[in-house]
């Protein structure tokens, strides 16, 4: 491999013995920082230096419209550049290869400015790209469609609507926010109808983030290229309709609903890597692992995962199934829809339409001898006393609920129709759980409490907690992901006494405290103290307590 002079002092100096470079088919800079005999920082630091260059760190900065306007993303692309500076004298931009000759010259040519040039992390150039630029991909498609004077927009006849959706730019359209979603990360796509205007926003880490405005009149094109993608019937539009597609190598949720200026799609892209968890990746401190291990153990009975709507309770209960699964177990599932399909497992998908309900499917599991079946969701009273039924007759049963707190389940089922003593005699566990907004560990700061916080929180002592200040790695919010906090009630004798007794929630939690029941406010002051998340997501959790 022929080495420029560069090259040969770098491998000089870190003493790199021929032999280890004679094979390599990749670009050199590429393959020195995979085999970590540098880092990517190091080695562009090295190159600056080197070529008498200045180095700058992109992991805080952040674009402006001013500076996105500068280069044509042809330009970005092609040669992997990032507009840094824009003064009255140049334009800065940012570059990993100095030895690029008709890079600098090439941005001349296309922006008519004169140029100067810094040296960054490719990585960190390449991440502003996918975060800066796709965008404009999705824009310019839209812009593209918008400009086509032969695009009609009436649907009544399904030639005209398949001509439509083979239209390249929708096409562009549809899956440009696909990856983009895909990039931040994000679990769910909002693409909404207003009066002129179509808005696309993304749920990442919990929160909706508006992502950008299309012109209303290419928003029937991008609904039938869905709608197609997802085997819905186009030319319904008055009633909702559910459905499932596969784009960019991930599996899409489809769920369309019909308002007063059109039809508002969600996408909830399906993450499989959450549903092959195992019990310790799922963030349970000690004790609660401990509890949740005990309740794994019973050969019968009642296991039920509770919380908000995306609290993680499939996760969970997916990560409870890994636990117990076995050759010798038979396990069938009911579920609405089945979001993974996993060997080993019988499932069942719920089809309503053909009279297939979660109490149907639930009657004839009982005539197949299971050991261990798992409820999507226990969703009524039906579905509830076949489930209690099944758990009494020596099957375990594994479900959720949507719930505020471990305690606040019992009577939920009492609320559903189920007697007390059988609540007592069926259940044997209850797992409540939310997910709480990650610190960045890139950017977050430590700040120092206030004498009101520390008493809020009730720990005098505590001097310093963290928050998220924003950086490039998460998109400046200064949130990185999110954390699963729990508490877990395991049903003993003195909790099947209260039941039996009808005592509120409110005993039943008092009894679980006395126990030393981790709870979601304790656990919670846990991820606060060790820096995990910020002040104010913990108030979240206690405004969630005092709600309730």
């Amino acid at each position: 491999m022929k080495l420029t002079q560069f090259e040969k002092k770098l491998v000089q100096r870190l003493e790199i013995s021929e032999e280890s470079i004679a094979g390599i088919d990749k670009d050199f800079n590429t393959w020195i920082v995979e085999k970590e005999y540098i880092t990517e920082q190091e080695l562009t630091k090295e190159m600056a230096d080197y070529f008498g260059m200045q180095y700058v760190d992109l992991s805080t900065f952040q674009l402006n419209r001013g500076l996105l306007e500068t280069l044509p993303i042809e330009i970005v692309k092609k040669y992997k550049v990032i507009p840094y500076i824009l003064n009255e004298r140049a334009l800065v931009v940012a570059i990993s290869n100095p030895t690029d000759v008709f890079l600098v010259e090439e941005v001349r040519i296309g922006t008519g400015k004169k140029i100067r040039s810094v040296l960054a992390e490719k990585k960190q150039i390449q991440d502003l790209i996918d975060r800066w630029y796709s965008g404009d991909v999705i824009m310019d498609a839209a812009q593209k469609l918008v400009d086509e004077k032969h695009i009609q927009f009436q649907n009544e006849r399904k030639e005209e609507e398949q001509t439509e959706i083979t239209n390249s730019p929708v096409i562009e359209i549809v899956e440009a926010v696909v990856k983009e979603a895909i990039i931040m990360k994000c679990s769910d796509i909002h693409i909404e109808p207003y009066e002129d205007s179509v808005r696309i926003r993304l749920r990442v880490d919990g929160d909706l983030i508006e992502k950008m405005s299309l012109d209303k009149s290419i928003y029937n094109n991008i609904v039938t290229r869905i709608k197609v993608m997802s085997n819905l019937n186009i030319s319904e539009r008055r009633i909702p309709q559910d459905g499932r597609m596969e784009l960019q190598g991930v599996d899409l949720r489809v769920s369309t609903i019909p308002t007063i200026n059109g039809e508002k799609i969600v996408l909830r892209i399906m993450d499989k890597t959450m549903f092959n968890y195992s019990k310790k990746e799922l963030g349970f401190l000690q004790e609660n692992m401990e509890a949740f291990d005990q309740i794994l153990k019973r050969r019968q009975g009642i296991i039920l995962i509770t919380g908000p709507t995306g609290s993680g309770k499939s996760t969970t209960m997916y990560a409870a199934l890994n636990e117990v699964m076995d050759v010798s177990k038979n396990i069938i599932t009911v579920e609405d829809p089945v979001e993974f399909r996993k060997f080993g497992i019988n499932q069942i998908q719920v089809n309503t339409k053909a009279g297939l309900t979660f109490s149907s499917a639930l009657r004839s599991i009982l005539r197949q001898d299971p050991d261990i079946i798992m409820i999507g969701e226990m969703r009524d009273a039906e579905t509830a006393e076949i489930a209690v039924r099944a758990a009494l007759t020596g099957h375990v049963v594994i479900s959720t609920m949507h719930t505020n707190s471990a305690s606040e389940t019992i009577g939920r089922l009492r609320d559903m129709g189920i007697e007390s003593y059988l609540i007592s005699s069926a259940l044997i566990g209850v797992v409540a759980q939310r997910l709480l907004r990650r610190l960045c560990p890139h950017c977050k700061r430590e700040e120092e409490l206030t004498e009101e916080q520390k008493k809020v929180i009730g720990r005098p002592f505590l001097r310093n907690v963290y928050k998220g200040v924003g950086c490039s790695k998460c998109n400046f919010t200064g949130i990185k992901g999110r954390v699963p906090i729990h508490e877990i009630m395991t049903i003993d004798h003195g909790v099947r006494d209260l039941i039996q007794k009808n005592a509120s929630a409110d005993e039943i939690q008092s009894y679980m405290n006395q126990k030393g029941m981790i709870t979601l406010q304790k656990n919670t002051l846990h991820l606060l103290e060790d820096g995990v998340i910020s002040y104010n997501e913990y108030l979240s959790i206690m405004e969630d307590k005092e709600k309730t």
